[in-house]
């Protein structure tokens, strides 16, 4: 009897394993689709190995409490990037519909899941048993994959494209997975622990930790598969050689130095302004080109403040006022000094300005004419004969702009292991001081204002310098450290 039983209950289990194999056809179009993707920290729930991004306008790519990024979904709604750390591995979770006749995820199948890199198979997503969440849906819980991304190298994947499998057995051969589809994100991997203390201009407080896209971006895109640290911040800057440097998603120009919609102050002096406005003066420039290198853990970077003293000295005062008298003779009393008060100590001067190149100085020039003199001519003789030229041509061109400003009292460059770099300009990188302002600068002067009457009885104001120094084979300005 009990071998009759026995015999029995195996031809039933045999004859509904039949069944059910013959009834579940996981081949049929749509059986298995993926819905939706969140990445989520390596070390989830710690936060390492994990870079969590804000938008260029400051709001939100990554859930903060989560420390996840829903990054992809099937109805083209959700498309958001993530960045990790190197040297820590994805961490994935995917939501799968499931469409399959004969399987009924009421009766709590035993389905498994797994994901093929198609950029590399170092990144492929390891095999496991998927939960059920309802009678629709399975989930493929967050799992790392099977390898990380190597030490200290920066990488960009611009379509980080994963291929999503599924079968009723763990073991079953490659042929036997089903596709479930495919999902793409852009990835971004950054050389080491960024630097998270960056400044939030208002809202949310956390954002204060997060990195806008686009300096996480151009670095990773600039220096993919670059592990020294000088070779990543000479590939960084080479993006802003070329003068077109754009945020993420592009733009219809070039971001612009000095251009002709200027941003308003404070905001011109910011990273957030110039992404915000797509406009910024030297420090802009410099603190954007800093913070790049500062997304990749890149920490020894220095903006420095170049001037020329701010204010004439005392000697070069006394030289400006005899030179002011045997030049324009009996109109001297038509000349006055322009004051400017030193940033540090608060005294009074005459601002001391440098000229930025080109200019066609000659060595009969005493007095020039200002870049943006209001009177707009090229010449003005005086009574006594002596002539004052225009001499500035178009200068360095600048980032999104062929001829910007060319008179500074001060200029921010960022120094990075002994070179000096120009992000405003993008001119070559510099291995001292002195050979940056041999390429940069052609001259040193004090401003001056000239009033005339012109035929018709009317005051003209004519915008001068005084020409202390030309530019020499010797360092002539001050290079400060930014506190």
């Amino acid at each position: 009897m009990k071998i009759k039983v026995i015999l029995w209950l195996c031809a039933t289990l045999l004859f509904t394993t039949s069944m059910f194999s013959q009834a579940v056809d996981l081949t049929q179009e749509g059986a298995f689709a993926v819905k939706d993707i969140t990445f989520y920290s390596s070390t989830y729930p710690g936060n390492q190995g994990w870079v969590r991004m804000k938008n260029d306008d400051n709001s939100a790519v990554s859930i903060v409490s989560s420390l996840s990024t829903k990054a992809w979904d099937d109805f083209g709604e959700v498309a958001k990037p993530v960045t990790y750390i190197s040297g820590y591995s994805i961490n994935v979770e995917a939501n799968i519909l499931v469409d399959c006749p004969g399987l009924e995820l009421g009766d709590d199948p035993t389905i498994f899941v797994r994901g093929v890199c198609s950029n590399t198979a170092n990144y492929n997503l390891p095999i496991r048993q998927a939960t059920i969440l309802n009678d629709f849906f399975i989930r493929y819980e967050k799992t790392n994959a099977e390898m990380s991304f190597p030490d200290l190298v920066v990488n960009h994947f611009e379509n980080f494209e994963i291929k999503w499998f599924v079968a009723l057995d763990a073991t079953a051969p490659d042929e036997d997975w089903v596709s479930a589809g495919i999902t793409t994100t852009e990835l971004y991997v950054v050389h080491g622990i960024p630097d998270m203390i960056y400044i939030n201009p208002g809202g949310d407080p956390s954002l204060a930790t997060q990195p806008f896209h686009t300096l996480i971006h151009l670095g990773c895109k600039n220096a993919q598969g670059k592990s020294n640290p000088q070779e990543i911040v000479d590939a960084i800057y080479q993006e802003f050689m070329d003068q077109d440097v754009r945020p993420y998603g592009g733009s219809d120009l070039p971001m612009t130095y000095w251009g002709p919609n200027s941003a308003p102050e404070p905001s011109c002096f910011s990273t957030y302004g110039l992404l915000t406005y797509l406009d910024g003066r030297c420090a802009a420039w410099a603190e954007f080109f800093q913070d790049i290198i500062k997304m990749q853990g890149i920490e020894e970077s220095v903006i420095y403040s170049v001037n020329w003293n701010y204010i004439l000295n005392d000697s070069d005062f006394i030289r400006m006022g005899m030179a002011r008298s045997a030049f324009f003779g009996d109109e001297a009393n038509n000349v006055q000094f322009v004051g400017w008060n030193h940033p540090v100590t608060g005294e009074l001067g005459v601002r001391a300005d440098f000229l930025v190149k080109h200019w066609s100085i000659t060595e009969e020039d005493v007095f020039i004419i200002h870049e943006y003199n209001p009177s707009n001519i090229d010449v003005i003789t005086l009574d006594n004969g002596n002539e004052i030229h225009r001499r500035e041509e178009d200068g360095v061109i600048g980032q999104g702009n062929t001829d910007p400003r060319s008179y500074f009292l001060t200029h921010a460059i960022v120094e990075y292991a002994d070179f000096f770099y120009d992000p405003s300009y993008g001119t070559s990188k510099n291995a001292s001081s002195n050979a940056w302002e041999n390429q940069s600068l052609d001259a040193f002067g004090g401003r001056a204002r000239y009033t005339t009457v012109n035929p018709e009885g009317i005051q003209v104001m004519h915008e001068l310098y005084w020409l202390s120094a030309l530019n020499t084979t010797s360092l002539q300005t001050n290079f400060v450290p930014n506190d």
